[in-house]
């Protein structure tokens, strides 16, 4: 095996690690979220809903240096793909970004609040707890032990070529 492509091998292991990484960190986010109310603190609410749709979307988003899982990396039932798209998108709308689509506004309130400002209040679209709980955890499950089961794959391939 030519030296090009042992590089090659290993780019996509540390990718794919990388992202199977994502896809434990996205579902522990999901679970502190799941643990924590708003009576508890709401930042902290804001900042996990953010880390689930940045630390699943991760992979499959263009960046420097890693690199980016291709189309044949996304889930291959209809249904958990419906979902994978969506949660691209609100990494997009609301994730990476503060826009309209977002889900997050600043609305008028006329009453007194702690921090002494009158009249508006931040809120936003808060992510579905049943659906995080009952579908999005299995499907991060489902792609963690896909990305895991290929880099040892491409590992062993690695290994037997050295």
């Amino acid at each position: 095996m030519q030296e090009s492509d042992r590089n090659r091998l290993r780019k996509e292991i540390r990718l794919l690690r990388f992202a199977g990484g994502d896809m434990r960190q996205a579902r522990a986010a999901i679970r502190a979220l799941l643990a924590t109310t708003e009576q508890d603190d709401v930042d902290l609410m804001l900042a996990l809903e953010t880390g689930i749709v940045v630390c699943y979307a991760r992979p499959f988003t263009h960046g420097e240096g890693v690199g980016q899982l291709g189309e044949e990396w996304a889930p291959e039932d209809d249904h958990d793909r419906a979902v994978h798209d969506e949660l691209l998108v609100l990494r997009d709308e609301a994730g990476a970004h503060t826009d309209k689509k977002s889900g997050r506004d600043v609305v008028e309130r006329f009453e007194l609040y702690d921090d002494g400002l009158t009249g508006f209040e931040e809120s936003w679209q808060a992510l579905d707890r049943e659906v995080l709980r009952t579908v999005v955890i299995p499907i991060c499950d489902r792609q963690e032990r896909r990305f895991q089961d290929a880099a040892y794959e491409l590992a062993e391939q690695l290994r037997r070529e050295t």
